[in-house]
Formats: structure tokens, sequence, C-alpha cells
């Protein structure tokens, strides 16, 4: 693909976005059940082919500065797309729903609801654990080399104690930062359970709000 082609991508996920706010917004509210799971459920599909879209233009857009405002926009339609599934799961009470009548509507097909994991986060994480490893790794051959003085090379310089507490210091503090990451993920279900609970439509008002303001930000 061309890097016109992805900026076409990235312009119609632009609009169509626009538009599904747009309609969020002008809906009336629906007190039958089936009828809100369908709202639910189309306004799923419809932010999922967005967030296909936008996840296809951020991994392969160059410019730096729109991929700063690409990601903000990709995470805050992720954001949308794991509402609506709480959502849809808590009206349905079941985590697989009955959508063929929408994929027939907006005439897609099945494959068209897989949700593919964003490449940036593949990419990411593998990078962070090959730094992870090839600090252990080197901390390890070091610890052999002292718990084996015969076996390091003359023509090396030994590694200064100060080097290697460092370098342990910085070990120690990944971890530390692995366990407060975990922590903090945690933390992220309460709370956002109870935001829910506490603000509702509030919370999904100012998640549209940004995101249009990220919009203006790209204009």
């Amino acid at each position: 693909f061309s890097n016109r082609t992805y900026n076409t991508l990235w312009c119609e996920a632009h609009e169509e976005l626009s538009c599904v706010l747009a309609r969020e917004l002008q809906e009336e509210p629906v007190r039958d059940r089936g009828k809100f799971f369908q709202r639910l459920a189309t306004l799923y599909v419809l932010y999922l082919q967005i967030f296909r879209k936008l996840e296809e233009a951020y991994d392969q857009s160059v410019h730096p500065q729109k991929r700063r405002v690409m990601r903000r926009v990709l995470e805050g339609v992720m954001g949308c797309i794991l509402e609506l599934k709480n959502e849809m799961v808590e009206n349905d009470f079941s985590e697989y729903h009955y959508m063929d009548d929408i994929i027939q509507d907006l005439k897609l097909i099945p494959e068209d609801l897989e949700i593919p994991v964003p490449r940036y986060f593949i990419r990411e994480r593998n990078k962070e654990l090959q730094e992870r490893e090839e600090m252990f790794a080197t901390l390890l051959n070091q610890m052999e080399s002292i718990d084996n003085p015969e076996a390091m090379n003359p023509k090396l310089p030994n590694p200064s104690p100060l080097k290697l507490a460092v370098q342990n210091n910085e070990a120690n503090r990944r971890m530390r930062q692995d366990e407060y990451e975990d922590d903090y993920q945690k933390s992220i279900s309460s709370v956002t359970e109870m935001l829910r609970e506490v603000e509702g439509q509030e919370m999904k008002e100012i998640m549209k709000y940004q995101i249009r303001q990220w919009f203006i930000e790209c204009r």
C-alpha cells in the first residue's frame, strides 16, 4: 500500500467516527431490552470497523505528529469498544452474541468482526522483553565470571563493583516496575467499575468529547 492509501484509511476512519459520535448523541433512550441490545451491537460493529482502519493506518504511517494523534484516537476507540462490549454482556448475560442481521445490514462478513491485536502492542512488548533478556544475560555472565575467576578472559577488563551494583539496581528497578504495573492493572477494573456506577453516562460523554478534540487537533 502507498502512503496515500493509508492517508485515505485515516480520512475514512475520521469521517466514520464523526458520524458514529453524532449518531450516539442524537439517539433517544430505549426501554425495550432487545432494541437496546441491537443499538449496542450496531455501535460495537461500527466502532470495530473504525478500529481496524485506524490500526492499519497507524501501523503504516511514518509522519510522527500524525502518528501521535492517531495513537490517541486509536486508544480512545479501543476504550469505546471495551465499554460497549461490557454493556452488551451485561444486557445479554452472555459473552457470545448473535449479530448476523447486523453483519448483513452493514454488508460485512464474519471475519470483519475479528479483533486484531494492534501491531504496535506486539512490537513494543517484544522490544521490552528483548532488552530485559539481554540485561539479565549480561548480569548472569558477569556473576559466573565472579564465581569462576579462572574462566575470566585475562585480556578483558574485569567489571567494576560499582558497574555491577548499578546493573543489579537496574534489574531490581525493572522488576519493581513490573510489580507496580501488575498492581496498577488489577486496580483498573475496580476503579473503572466504581466510576461507571458513580458517573455512568457522564463518563461516556467525556470520552466522546475527548475524541472530538483529538480530531480538531489533527485537522
